[in-house]
């Protein structure tokens, strides 16, 4: 549903859905006019160019039919019709007198105010976008889409379908500016749709292969399906390295220079690593396709169990009756989990990581895609 098709008295009473990537959790998000205020607003207009400039003023709130007593959140009941906050025991709505009562939950602001100093030493209150049950970083995000992501996922999928066999797009636009924006914006997201699609036809037929196998084989695997390295580096050519002078050479006289071929063996390369891992969470990645699955070697995990064991039931209280299940199945959830977040070892990662987490090293190889720093990977350093 698009919001600008509601007619004019659901406007005024919608809120836009946020969830949360890791742990899920789903509820909605608002403005309020002031601290301390006990209405909602809900123009989405307002709300956007809060929430992407941290306004301390949204506000977070979340269903909660099982009457669930929190610390540091507060409970209401939101009028379904004006939006209104009120009390837990009343039975119509303070503002409007509507029976139309949701029970939910709102975190103390206050714990998802940030305070950081500005360059001129003051202070500056914004608010984060931190999940507030698991505490994911950046974790928050508003559940919707625009026009031109939801084109883009549309021609993602019709130009991954094998009964696409003539595969020619035009798009119409009524501005010029928007034309080449949207261009732009489609070609970046077919490079991730190619990529997926060539990773899905490489692993048919390839069931028990570790990581570090496709690693070796998957570039020149296409290199050889495709032909020829000129073709190579068209199709897998992404559209944040096309500033190269060797694209355009590459354009003009039909040869791909060695060093193109060596960059962009290099950026499959991450990309691979990152689709298991990093970018698995996102999209349509072949894990959430159901396309591969992705498991951890056992015996690998097994022989680690008895040496980690013995550590954890000498040095840490409490720990004195752990037993090898429990600690595996906590191995598999901790590992699975870090591996969603990009833990992964990369040699394109080494800087990135000695530095504490720096973007700036992680992107300045010059393979590397850029990082914005709530999908920047994780990984667990002392």
């Amino acid at each position: 549903m698009l919001a600008d098709d509601q007619v004019a008295e659901d406007k005024v009473r919608t809120l836009p859905v946020i969830h949360c990537r890791d742990c899920g959790s789903t509820g909605w998000g608002g403005l309020r006019r002031k601290t301390g205020d006990k209405k909602i607003g809900c123009n989405l207009r307002d709300f956007y160019k809060a929430y992407f400039s941290k306004d301390t003023l949204i506000s977070y709130v979340f269903p909660n039919l099982q009457g669930r007593k929190l610390d540091n959140w507060n409970s209401w009941k939101l009028c379904g019709d004006c939006l209104t906050l009120n009390s837990t025991d009343r039975d119509n709505c303070s503002g409007c007198g509507s029976e139309n009562l949701i029970s939910i939950v709102e975190p103390d602001q206050e714990t998802l105010i940030q305070v950081y100093k500005t360059k001129d030493g003051n202070n500056r209150r914004i608010s984060t976008h931190d999940c507030p049950f698991c505490g994911s970083k950046n974790g928050l995000s508003i559940l919707g889409s625009r026009a031109a992501s939801l084109a883009s996922a549309a021609i993602g999928t019709l130009f991954a379908s094998s009964y696409n066999d003539d595969r020619k797009l035009i798009t119409f636009s009524d501005s010029v500016q928007d034309a080449a924006h949207r261009a732009g914006f489609f070609q970046t997201r077919t490079f991730r749709t190619t990529l997926r699609t060539a990773l899905r036809q490489y692993l048919n037929g390839k069931a028990g292969c570790n990581l570090a196998e496709i690693r070796t084989d998957f570039n020149q695997y296409w290199r050889n399906k495709i032909g020829s390295d000129e073709d190579y580096v068209a199709t897998f050519m992404p559209s944040d390295l096309e500033w190269l002078y060797e694209w355009e050479d590459l354009q003009k006289t039909a040869k791909a220079s060695a060093n193109l071929v060596e960059l962009i063996d290099k950026r499959l390369d991450w990309e691979v690593v990152a689709e298991v891992g990093l970018r698995t969470s996102f999209g349509g990645s072949l894990e959430r396709t159901a396309s591969c699955a992705i498991y951890l070697n056992p015996d690998l995990i097994k022989n680690l169990i008895p040496e980690l064991l013995e550590i954890l039931r000498n040095e840490i209280g409490g720990l004195e009756a752990l037993q090898p299940e429990e600690l595996t199945r906590f191995l598999l959830g901790f590992i699975h989990h870090l591996r969603q977040r990009g833990g992964i070892l990369h040699a394109a990662t080494n800087n990135y990581i000695e530095s504490g987490g720096s973007t700036f090293l992680l992107q300045k190889p010059l393979f590397m895609p850029g990082f914005a720093a709530s999908l920047a990977p994780v990984y667990l350093v002392q």
